[in-house]
């Protein structure tokens, strides 16, 4: 019997007792689980990134990609595709990690590693009613290889607003400035 889903350990979660590790998924199970939704008459929605350190902007997005469709699967870049698209010193959360904390949320129905600097197989093996990603994007700046994949297998793409000022490159320059913890603003509050 072939395995088609990874185990808890291989994911790289310790927790045994964690429900959302079922969302833990492969690409081929998440094709073929999106493939059964679809034939149900449900709405596949896909999104995928980094999400190095989640943060509101990250919540709200994946929110509102779910409410586009009925389920809502979410690709993760391996440690070195974020390597190669942020630089040397990110990831600072190991792949492992970023999935068991995406597929923690509620919005969230299935996650799968992604490898791949570019999507567009991932977008191709799932064939998504939909696939998302943040209004920093334009239908010109998409990448062109994953803007094809979605074409070709009839996906609408969608550009959803992103919380304004919210970015982990944002929480990453906060931090670095104030390594104390706070921000100026909540020294200033507690005063």
């Amino acid at each position: 019997m072939t395995k088609t889903r990874p185990t808890a350990s291989e994911a790289g979660c310790k927790s045994p007792h964690a429900g959302y590790l079922r969302k833990i998924s492969n690409t081929l199970f998440a094709a073929l689980q999106a493939h059964a939704w679809k034939c149900r008459g449900k709405k596949v929605v896909i999104s995928n990134g980094c999400f190095d350190i989640l943060h509101v902007g990250h919540i709200k997005f994946l929110e509102a990609a779910k409410a586009r469709g009925d389920y809502l699967i979410v690709g993760i870049n391996s440690d070195r595709a974020v390597s190669v698209l942020k630089g040397p010193s990110r990831p600072i959360n190991k792949q492992g990690d970023r999935m068991a904390i995406i597929a923690a949320l509620e919005s969230v129905d299935l996650v799968v590693l992604v490898d791949a600097v570019r999507v567009h197989d991932f977008i191709e093996a799932i064939r998504p009613n939909v696939w998302c990603k943040g209004a920093s994007y334009t239908l010109d700046t998409l990448d062109h290889g994953e803007a094809m994949a979605a074409r070709r297998v009839k996906a609408e793409i969608a550009l959803l607003e992103l919380v304004k000022g919210v970015s982990t490159t944002n929480v990453l320059n906060t931090i670095r400035q104030h390594p104390e913890g706070r921000s100026t603003q909540q020294r200033v509050r507690r005063k």
